[in-house]
């Protein structure tokens, strides 16, 4: 996951700048300016064209965008008044730009931030099949009681996910992807709740026998798991090379034990809390995001591109891949206070009619219509963890 997002404050002003002239052009047209023309695309912002140095490319067209040199757009229609560009290059190259352009009596230019040029890339790349993070629930539900969880698993009805439906899903996957993914996280709710947990993992690495498995767990039930009647875990977790997350909480549990324990059968555990202990007290802290609902739904088509999970926290669901975990879950919302959703088929991708893994990385790097319920720019990160009230307050 990379830790920083577009900045929203910067796309609300390259948004209110396009939307002041009739022709926007993006000069160049190399990786990085196609990634943002591709983001525009998705937003509503038409581009007339790219605008190049050069005649360094033998196509006149990418993607369907006309190139220009800037000597010829006065003659192609486009007045001066009405023109305006999007500068997204390298910034070794802006003086010589901007002295072309105003050689030429341009004089409307937006400059973009080496962040954003750099993360609207990060975001609109599909990733290649070794950068692909893919995360399921093997249990919707969870034995803590987290507020604002963003998988509403403080809300869910106890459900386990089905294997048979799982091994047809994960089959179908190995062969979209020939076997190959970067890593494929089993969690929840609480995965350990699901006590066939290790035949989810046993076929995961049969069907992807290179990739990096994590199971993201609370660790409640980690030592107790050892006994298990269907078989000891830590066993299970070691002979296919699962690695452990554990989250930690401010909650009566013996961490080091379990460390022990994950030494002893040489499984790999990373335990992690979002803030440290600063001021040496002893006291673990732990954190929450809130994430805000539109339950109208009527947030912009631009700042999609700054929620951390977009094109990061990919989920399979029922057949279906989603660009985050909020869309599939967020039925349990619906349920548990009688808001409504609209839903359609263009929230995921189906992977029995997708027909073969690119299509699925390229699906994934564009705004669903989903996207419209969720109130990104509001977000609140750092709210101090605590026990959930089960009120909508918690999302909205």
């Amino acid at each position: 996951m990379v830790p920083d997002q577009p900045d929203t404050k910067e796309l609300d002003r390259m948004f209110c700048f396009c939307q002041q002239y009739t022709h926007i052009f993006i000069y160049g047209c190399e990786e990085k300016q196609r990634m943002l023309w591709k983001y525009l695309e998705i937003t509503g912002i038409r581009i007339a064209g790219y605008v190049i140095s050069q005649r360094i490319h033998r196509e006149m067209v990418r993607e369907g965008i006309p190139i220009y040199l800037p000597e010829e757009l006065e003659s192609h229609g486009f007045s001066k008044d009405e023109t305006a560009f999007l500068l997204a290059l390298p910034g070794a190259y802006y003086n010589d730009v901007l002295c072309t352009l105003q050689r030429l009596d341009y004089e409307h230019f937006f400059y973009m931030s080496e962040h954003n040029k750099n993360t609207i890339a990060y975001k609109m790349r599909p990733r290649i099949r070794e950068q692909f993070w893919l995360e399921v629930n093997i249990a919707d539900h969870c034995n803590l009681n987290c507020q604002m969880c963003d998988h509403y698993s403080q809300l869910a009805d106890v459900h386990f996910l089905d294997f048979d439906e799982y091994c047809r899903d994960i089959e179908r996957l190995s062969y979209l992807m020939d076997q190959t993914m970067g890593i494929m996280k089993l969690q929840g709710g609480e995965p350990l709740l699901n006590r066939q947990l290790g035949k989810f993992i046993e076929v995961t690495r049969k069907f992807f026998p290179h990739t990096r498995i994590f199971l993201f767990t609370n660790g409640l039930l980690l030592l107790q798991s050892e006994k298990w009647e269907e078989g000891n875990l830590w066993e299970c977790l070691y002979e296919n090379n699962v690695e452990v997350e554990l989250t930690m909480y401010p909650i009566s549990l013996d961490y080091e034990k379990i460390q022990e324990k994950a030494a002893q059968y040489q499984v790999k555990l990373s335990m992690f809390k979002e803030i440290a202990d600063d001021q040496n007290t002893g006291i673990l802290k732990k954190t929450s995001v809130k994430h805000p609902h539109d339950l109208k739904g009527e947030q912009d088509m631009h700042s999609f591109i700054s929620c951390y999970q977009f094109n990061e926290s990919i989920t399979l669901r029922h057949g279906k891949i989603y660009t985050c975990p909020m869309i599939p879950y967020s039925e349990y919302l619906e349920k548990a206070f009688s808001v409504s959703f609209e839903r359609c088929k263009d929230d995921g991708i189906d992977i029995y009619e997708a027909k073969s893994y690119e299509e699925i990385a390229e699906f994934v790097t564009h705004r669903v219509p989903f996207c419209r319920y969720c109130n990104v720019r509001n977000r609140q990160f750092a709210v101090e963890w605590k026990q959930s009230d089960r009120t909508l307050s918690e999302y909205v």
